[in-house]
């Protein structure tokens, strides 16, 4: 265990190597996760998207949630996360979430992000808004007509999870732009 003073609300870790490159990161806030172990312990707040989080990995993947490892938009199999998006605004709405199993393990988004671009501590927070910028624009320019589609990244159980979420659209059927590839 760890003593650390009462308004410390977030612990990070990093491995660095020669010149300050990441080759690992953790990340954790004063909150535990049922069946992990923290080294803080003092509850906090719970923002609504680490809700949405619980919620999703008690329900499992269903009519609203889905969950992705860590996929580079121009992955083709990013074509996945469009046609969920797009079944999603069509029916109910709901959430995809990257850096989740299908077993509901938090595997987090960082690990790929770091080994892609051999980040810096200091680039870290960066090259996370660069990725949820460039997953907000892939999803937003390939779906007709246009769904306000939202992306967000949150550090949930030492990981970072992006949530994408989709409301029910206003206009369907909505569709891919590249259509069915």
């Amino acid at each position: 265990t760890l003593s650390l003073p009462e308004e410390v609300r977030r612990l990070e870790l990093f491995l660095l190597g020669p010149s300050e490159t990441l080759y690992d990161y953790h990340r954790e806030g004063r909150w535990p996760l049922e069946g992990t172990a923290n080294l803080l312990t003092v509850e906090k707040a719970i923002t609504s998207d680490e809700k949405i989080i619980q919620e999703a990995i008690k329900s499992g993947e269903g009519v609203t949630f889905e969950f992705k490892p860590y996929i580079k938009p121009s992955n083709p199999k990013f074509d996945e996360v469009i046609h969920t998006a797009i079944a999603l605004a069509n029916k109910s709405g709901g959430y995809i979430f990257l850096g989740i199993a299908d077993d509901c393990q938090i595997i987090g988004v960082e690990r790929d992000l770091v080994s892609q671009s051999r980040s810096t501590v200091t680039d870290f927070e960066r090259q996370v808004s660069r990725y949820v910028g460039t997953v907000l624009q892939a999803v937003r320019g390939r779906i007709v007509p246009s769904v306000n589609v939202d992306v967000a990244s949150v550090s949930f159980a030492g990981h970072r999870v992006i949530i994408i979420k989709v409301p029910v659209g206003d206009e369907p059927p909505y569709r891919d732009t590249q259509g069915d590839r």
